[in-house]
């Protein structure tokens, strides 16, 4: 099973490649369907038709309403049923709402690339998810392993960098505390800097 932010196509293209080069089917969400249809047009993005790719198969929740946009995507999905007996020949790719759907699934085994952030201090949301999802993995007997190379740069790196180029000015944008920046010049809003 792998888990990802659902917007995030450069890790879907990942584990598209991890299900090619393994040999197995990438089962995915309705959403992430849609998604990559709504996109398949823009060639320059590269991504798979999921209506017509041999790599993909659509899961099909057992809903008691579906939306009309789901129409075209369930057609040909696959069940809690295929995915259960095929569990060996397949990669699982479903977001955190679906994790209920383990229950029907019933893994025997195996494991779960949760491909995201590690929870924050300042977001507890994030780490009641975490709790949340490691009570799931222990339910099944699955393994979690946390893959995520964050675009954030640690404090101590950003330091050091600007120590070592030798800035002369310092515009902090990304950051909560740019008071922690010494020097630094506050960027503000609609407000036009010379450089």
């Amino acid at each position: 099973m792998a888990m990802r932010y659902p917007r995030d196509l450069d890790r879907f293209r990942t584990f598209y490649s991890i299900a090619s080069e393994t040999g197995r089917t990438l089962v995915i969400s309705p959403k992430t369907a849609h998604l990559l249809s709504t996109l398949h047009c823009d060639t320059s993005l590269s991504l798979p038709d999921p209506l017509h790719d041999p790599l993909i198969k659509i899961y099909n929740r057992q809903l008691l309403r579906e939306d009309s946009w789901m129409q075209p995507f369930l057609s040909s999905s696959v069940t809690s049923d295929y995915v259960r007996s095929h569990q060996k020949s397949l990669l699982l790719e479903l977001d955190f709402y679906y994790l209920s759907e383990l229950i029907d699934i019933r893994p025997s085994s195996g494991a779960c690339i949760h491909s995201m952030s590690e929870p924050f201090e300042e977001d507890p949301l994030s780490t009641v998810s975490d709790v949340v999802l490691d009570n799931w993995m222990t339910r099944f007997s699955m393994s979690r392993h946390q893959l995520h190379a964050s675009g954030h740069a640690p404090r101590s790196e950003i330091f050091r960098m600007i120590s070592e180029i030798n800035a002369k000015r310092v515009f902090p944008v990304h950051t909560l505390h740019p008071e922690m920046f010494k020097g630094a010049e506050r960027v503000e809003k609609g407000k036009r800097i010379e450089l």
